[in-house]
């Protein structure tokens, strides 16, 4: 039944603004973008798993299309194949396709979304859902709630066995030039898949994340933290903190980030449906980000993994990506 809702609501919309859904009004009030990604990635284990390497490619195709001034509608195609010298099939994904209306301060999404959260990183939750998202903003303050419905975990495909409940507050602080953005959220999780049974149900996050701007070779520097605690009854939280030093924005020449990056989290201190661990985890990655052509950047960063108990073999990851926005 959960299935029905979304397609239903979208139905309901576009019969209500049959005039503006005209053909040539969607062509006229249509805009186009994306990227296009090359990957070359190098695994390394510590443990009986061999090591690996491969190339992957993905292009991303976005729509944004105007309605009125109250209705739009969005959406995003992928197509990806990896790893490139197998194989292996491309795929091809409707990764996004969602209305929005907004009125005033207020704004809803519904639909197959990226994830609608002010998100420090992916502790919590997968960056492509599928649901309903609420927000509205009122000076420095933004409130957020929704319900979304999660991927199964040993599928692609969405389920209304999995959904989650959030409510999330977020606080920007102005500091002269600089900035401080506060988040406060919490997440109830319908989980009925067989396994796991003992998944957490509930989360609580509190983070922040602080921006100063800064003269010469080095623009910004951002550093960010956030703390998770579940329900369940132990191994339940998990930190991360990361820096963020370079350009304010890499669109020219000589234009830069580095990337530090820490996460650690207990076996239950999450409540990703998609996990295919029950595993203490601490990931640490460094990185840095390089403008190379007009609307081209290059990323090389490193990962690693550790594991406990050592069940999982740790992996270190190398990855090279050259990244086109268009």
């Amino acid at each position: 039944m959960k299935k029905l809702i979304i397609p239903a609501f979208l139905a309901v919309v576009a019969l209500a603004n049959a005039e503006e859904l005209k053909l040539s009004n969607y062509i006229l009030n249509t805009s186009f973008s994306g990227d296009a990604r090359v990957k070359y990635e190098m695994d390394s284990y510590d443990g009986t798993t061999s090591d690996s390497d491969f190339f992957t490619t993905r292009l991303r195709l976005n729509t944004a299309t105007k309605i009125n001034d109250n209705f739009s509608f969005g959406s995003r195609l992928r197509f990806q194949k990896e790893p490139i010298g197998n194989d292996t099939d491309g795929t091809v994904s409707l990764q996004r396709l969602y209305m929005d209306y907004k009125t005033g301060n207020h704004s809803i999404r519904v639909g197959r979304m990226g994830s609608p959260l002010y998100l420090l990183n992916d502790m919590l939750i997968d960056t492509n859902v599928e649901g309903f998202a609420y927000s509205t903003k009122f000076n420095n303050t933004q409130l957020k709630a929704g319900f979304l419905l999660r991927n199964a975990k040993t599928t692609t495909e969405t389920s209304d066995e999995n959904s989650i409940i959030y409510a999330q507050g977020v606080q920007t602080i102005k500091i002269g030039e600089n900035k401080l953005v506060v988040e406060a959220s919490a997440y109830s999780e319908d989980n009925k898949e067989a396994s796991p049974k003992s998944q957490a149900e509930k989360a609580f996050t509190l983070g922040a994340e602080y921006t100063q701007n800064l003269t010469g070779p080095i623009q910004m520097a951002q550093v960010k933290g956030q703390y998770i605690m579940t329900d369940a009854d132990d191994d339940n939280s998990g930190y991360s903190a990361g820096l963020v030093i370079g350009s304010k924005e890499i669109k020219e020449k000589g234009s830069w980030q580095g990337i530090a990056e820490y996460k650690s989290l207990e076996k239950n201190g999450f409540i990703y449906v998609n996990s295919d661990t029950k595993l203490d985890q601490k990931i640490a990655k460094i990185g840095a980000i390089a403008y190379v052509a007009p609307n081209t950047n290059l990323e090389v960063t490193y990962e690693m993994y550790d594991y406990v108990p050592s069940s999982k073999d740790d992996k270190n990851v190398l990855s090279t990506t050259l990244n086109y926005t268009f």
